[in-house]
């Protein structure tokens, strides 16, 4: 399809789009409608304006890619989520669900912060991002689902445009970039009412906005890292020290590639490391309690403690005897640091091979449903794409341009999603999924014979993790 008649038909289905959601039985319908159209309208501009930038034709496809997702999201949000939350109660339940009404109770208090007192303080700042949605765009579900959105669609302009600014060579696939905004847990967390997508798509404006004014300068482009800084601190402040990391290795790698300035590579990281270990220093400037506080946590903390507690009282409807996540829960402070390379890589499967059973037979299609199905159909996005992410780890050790851009960024933030929480929450992978879609585009420049070589590893590797995991949870191994 031309790009010409992509545009065409994704103006088509803007439109549509915009009239269902216009005529839906909510409050203020008619608003969030008008507001689909702008999306639509300042996507069609935003996409053919980079496409210009970039000179790439073939960018302009993207139009359509987002109308796509804005066509499945309205869907998945009247059948899957909109019909659950009436029947939520306002204080308990999923994360998003509680969020929504909090917002409404934010909104109608005036946003005074008395009026969701019972929030916790790392919660309030995305219910006053839904309570801000409701107030421009309607009190009902579709207004934090095109807030959302249009944050995604500036994440996915600045990324793809930090991945043609990094990437020297052309090719006709550049293009396919744009479609990670399919991602199906991706599309399905941008409908809810919640924070993941939200702090995703700050992390990517934050990092590429810093390699794009690095590379080139602009004032526009920094006002967006700015703003993706202030979406991060604001929704999930605990991100702010791995933006920070990533930000201070990407300028470390850069200047170590010049042998003369690799003394001031080591200077930039020492410099750092004492700064961040100054007591209390950095831990106030994001809000938490300082390092002192931290050791005070730790004194009293008793891992194994706190291990049977969430495993057998909280969360024991989730966990069986032979569970493979209960044994990824390190048995003590000691073990944690050994325990995060496998827990990160663990956030790529889960929750395979366990939710595939009965998925596709389910007893009601709600948004716990959804929840597995989108989670699942990533996780196998993930293996198949884990070639290329070979790929790319190994460009990214022989220094190839471009590719430790997005592979440092995905490991650090795997690493610090895995070390977030004692339990694997599938979720929090939402953050590192846009470096996941990019660590594989820019993989595909491996050579072939070695791509096949890492497809029959991972292949191998698949058989023999579904043998042990049959031995292990049906032999009783």
């Amino acid at each position: 399809m031309s790009s010409s008649i992509s545009e065409s038909v994704a103006a088509v289905v803007f439109v549509i789009n915009a009239l269902v959601l216009g005529l839906v039985r909510v409050n203020d319908a008619w608003r969030s409608g008008v507001f689909c159209l702008c999306l639509g309208i300042l996507c069609l501009v935003l996409v053919r304006r980079m496409a210009r930038s970039l000179r790439d034709n073939r960018l302009r496809r993207l139009s359509l890619v987002f109308a796509v997702k804005l066509a499945v999201g309205t869907t998945l949000l009247l059948y899957c989520w909109a019909p659950d939350l009436p029947t939520a109660t306002p204080w308990r339940g999923f994360d998003p669900m509680r969020y929504y009404w909090a917002g409404q109770r934010l909104l109608e208090g005036g946003f005074h912060p008395d009026s969701v007192a019972q929030e916790s303080m790392i919660n309030r700042g995305v219910v006053y991002w839904v309570a801000f949605a409701f107030l421009l765009l309607g009190t009902n579900p579709i207004a934090p689902f095109l807030a959302n959105c249009l944050l995604t669609l500036l994440a996915s302009i600045m990324l793809i445009s930090t991945a043609y600014a990094e990437k020297t060579t052309r090719a006709r696939w550049d293009w396919k970039l744009g479609l990670w905004m399919l991602i199906p847990q991706f599309v399905w967390y941008d409908v809810q009412s919640g924070r993941d997508t939200l702090t995703a798509n700050g992390v990517v404006l934050a990092v590429c906005a810093f390699v794009l004014v690095s590379r080139r300068g602009g004032t526009s482009t920094a006002l967006l890292g700015l703003f993706g800084i202030c979406v991060i601190g604001f929704i999930r402040c605990q991100m702010l020290p791995a933006v920070f990391l990533i930000v201070i290795m990407l300028q470390v790698m850069k200047v170590w590639r010049v042998r003369r300035r690799r003394l001031l590579a080591v200077v930039i990281v020492v410099v750092i490391a004492v700064v961040g270990l100054t007591p209390s220093l950095f831990a106030r400037v994001i809000g938490g309690r300082g390092f002192s506080g931290w050791n005070e946590e730790f004194r009293r903390l008793d891992i194994e403690a706190d291990r049977t507690y969430l495993v057998l009282e909280k969360h024991q409807e989730d966990f069986s005897e032979s569970s493979i996540g209960r044994l990824l829960i390190p048995p003590n402070t000691y073990a944690i640091p050994f325990y995060l390379p496998v827990r990160a890589v663990s956030y790529l499967v889960i929750p395979l091979p366990g939710s595939l059973v009965g998925l596709f037979s389910p007893a009601v299609l709600d948004w716990s449903w959804m929840n597995r199905l989108s989670a699942t159909m990533t996780s196998l996005l993930c293996i198949a794409c884990t070639p290329y992410l070979l790929g790319a780890v190994h460009l990214a050790i022989k220094a190839k341009p471009g590719t430790r851009t997005f592979v440092i960024p995905l490991a650090i933030l795997l690493v610090t999603i895995a070390g977030a929480t004692v339990i694997l929450h599938v979720r929090y992978r939402v953050v590192a999924i846009p470096w996941l879609a990019a660590s594989a585009w820019i993989g595909a420049l491996e050579n072939p014979q070695r791509l096949r070589v890492y497809l029959a590893h991972v292949l191998s590797a698949s058989f023999s993790i579904a043998l042990l995991y049959y031995l292990f949870k049906m032999g009783g191994v």
